[in-house]
């Protein structure tokens, strides 16, 4: 017999929030509920961009942006590609900006300005403009990198590049942020 003990709520953005019994010890990222919730886009996935631009997202990824994936630039000349709810939230942090800052007016500027509304074809590719395939210098293939809120888009040259160079720093960077410190020491040395 099904009692509902399984049933979940869903939170303010619409993500499926499971219902966890009390005194049930939970594990993984916490929602600010206390309850668990998804880790968000991992893994790193290599694919061709074709003559048209199009690139493909990865079947496992694909669901996510069902209702659009928003494209922009992003730091380090890499793309950020938002699901319809993520860009939401990122925007509303960008609206908070304070107006009267020459940053807040310049990095609001960067990230709208070149940001591009595309949907996913029935084969899973987007189209990546041109503006953005040249600031993120795409050719042939690009690097599909899940970062949690957000997936990004390297030229895979960029990607190894980046991968190394932040390798050499790693334990530094964990000890810098504090609490990662002891699980990065023990993955990393």
């Amino acid at each position: 017999m099904y009692n509902g003990s399984e049933w979940g709520i869903v939170g303010e953005s619409g993500e499926f929030i499971p219902h966890i019994p009390p005194g049930r010890q939970l594990r993984g990222e916490q929602h600010r509920t206390g309850v668990q919730v998804s880790i968000g886009f991992v893994g790193e996935y290599t694919y061709s961009v074709d003559d048209k631009g199009r690139l493909t997202i990865p079947a496992r990824l694909r669901h996510a942006f069902d209702a659009g994936i928003i494209l922009t630039v992003g730091l380090d000349h890499c793309l950020w590609g938002f699901t319809r709810d993520g860009w939401e939230r990122f925007a509303a942090k960008l609206a908070s900006l304070p107006s009267g800052s020459a940053n807040a007016r310049t990095i609001t500027r960067f990230f709208f300005s070149q940001a591009f509304e595309g949907a996913l074809d029935r084969q899973g590719r987007v189209l990546i403009p041109e503006n953005l395939r040249q600031y993120a210098n795409l050719s042939n293939e690009a690097v599909i990198a899940g970062v949690g809120d957000r997936i990004e888009i390297w030229s895979p040259e960029a990607w190894q590049a980046f991968k190394e160079e932040q390798m050499a720093n790693m334990v530094a960077i964990a000890e810098e942020l504090g609490d990662l410190a002891s699980d990065a020491h023990s993955r990393f040395v």
